[in-house]
């Protein structure tokens, strides 16, 4: 994506910032430079209200699935095996994109943005890695 490019594309998700649980410009920024190409997102979710987040699941996994992406794992967290105790989570769901652009069009729709609130009123804390294949 040219600098031009980004930069519009930026501004334009300057209204989409949740927090901690959506990318800041920098994050936008490293995510709009990338190769483009399919990628996997790791989400890692501590839940504050199960109910909300439901609800924002409802509508959300949909939008995202018509997109492109594939739900690849979803299951219950626990506590951490190794590591800090504070890296246990409740829920983790691993979701393969088929681009960057299906991924940055999902920020951009109106109606995805509203419904961001019910999750953020659901997530106590969020983690997203996104991950590339490595080729063998």
């Amino acid at each position: 994506m040219g600098n031009e490019s980004i930069e519009g594309v930026l501004n334009d998700l300057a209204d989409t910032d949740s927090g901690s649980r959506a990318p800041n410009q920098n994050q936008w920024r490293q995510h709009l430079e990338a190769s483009e190409g399919p990628f996997v997102v790791v989400n890692l979710l501590n839940i504050k209200d199960e109910a909300a987040l439901n609800q924002y699941a409802a509508t959300a996994v949909p939008a995202v699935q018509s997109l492109g992406a594939e739900l690849i794992y979803m299951g219950r967290g626990g506590d951490a095996l190794i590591g800090d105790t504070s890296d246990s989570c409740d829920v983790v769901s691993v979701w393969r994109w088929p681009s960057r652009q299906a991924w940055t069009d999902l920020w951009l729709d109106p109606d995805y943005a509203a419904i961001r609130p019910l999750f953020n009123q659901g997530v106590e804390r969020y983690r997203c890695l996104v991950t590339k294949e490595i080729s063998r």
